[in-house]
């Protein structure tokens, strides 16, 4: 693989650093970014860093570039070479270029949703990776081996390994919103991220796989894949956990999913076959 194709790549992650956690989220950022650069893959992709309203990164608005989403919000941009982000207590790896975006938080819910649509807009690439800041990628060519698949397949999954250290298998149920890969136009054809998620603040991970479930059955054919030549391993979780740790979550989750697909039960594999990998991606571990 080229370098000029691996150009073709936009790695859009997903950021948030609490308040009291910061440093802990600023090195796993680190190590994602870092994870990127590989000697396999010298023609590194774009980045776009999406920073879910971190409170200690309000600084980042005065000055910065100003962009507005499809909803009107406004987002705030900088290089990832500015000083600015470096004042922050991040240290962008050497070779990584791209995009900090920056949405203040204006109620507390998860954003993901929105600040990966407009990500995917700001950047004129086709291919798509999407991870989240504490996924960083295993040593042996991830970011090559996702611009390959994408010659094959439109939608392309990794594996994530777990904090226990054992990967998830093709056989399990559990959705995933990390570690994978889209062409612009699949994502394009099937919506976007659904920014309703923002309403009960998760859902974002099985809102996708229903919509990309739904593309790869209507289309036929080999749409998607699940490879374990690409993984990830998470490092650290529910930072977003205060946005959406109230009791009723999935009560709420089941009856806005029900409502926006028609699906009255999200997490039951018979209810909802986008669990089930076997019934729509080819089998690559």
């Amino acid at each position: 693989m080229e370098a000029d194709a691996l150009n073709k790549i936009a790695v859009i992650v997903a950021h948030y650093a609490p308040e009291g956690d910061e440093d802990r989220s600023h090195r796993a950022l680190e190590r994602t970014l870092g994870s990127l650069v590989d000697a396999e893959s010298p023609g590194l992709a774009t980045v776009l860093v999406c920073d879910d309203g971190s409170p200690g990164h309000a600084a980042l608005v005065s000055g910065a570039e100003r962009r507005e989403d499809a909803g009107g919000r406004e987002v705030f941009v900088r290089r990832l070479d500015d000083p600015m982000i470096a004042e922050l207590g991040v240290a962008i790896p050497r070779g990584v270029e791209g995009l900090w975006l920056y949405l203040p938080k204006v109620r507390l819910a998860m954003c993901k949703a929105r600040l990966w649509n407009l990500a995917a807009r700001l950047t004129a690439h086709d291919r798509l990776v999407f991870l989240d800041d504490d996924h960083e990628l295993a040593p042996g060519g991830g970011l090559k081996r996702f611009a390959e698949l994408l010659e094959r397949f439109p939608i392309v999954f990794g594996q994530v390994v777990g904090r226990s250290g054992r990967p998830r298998p093709f056989t399990s149920r559990r959705v995933q919103g990390t570690t994978f890969a889209l062409r612009a136009s699949v994502l394009r054809a099937c919506g976007g991220f659904g920014e309703w998620t923002e309403a009960v603040s998760c859902g974002i991970d099985s809102d996708l796989w229903w919509k990309l479930y739904r593309y790869a059955i209507e289309l036929g054919g080999d749409q998607a894949c699940y490879t374990s030549s690409i993984r990830t391993v998470d490092s650290i979780n529910k930072r977003w956990k205060k946005f959406s740790g109230r009791w009723n979550r999935r009560v709420s989750l089941r009856r806005a999913f029900e409502k926006e697909h028609g699906c009255a039960d999200y997490r039951d594999p018979q209810r909802n076959p986008s669990r089930c990998k076997e019934r729509w991606m080819v089998d690559l571990t």
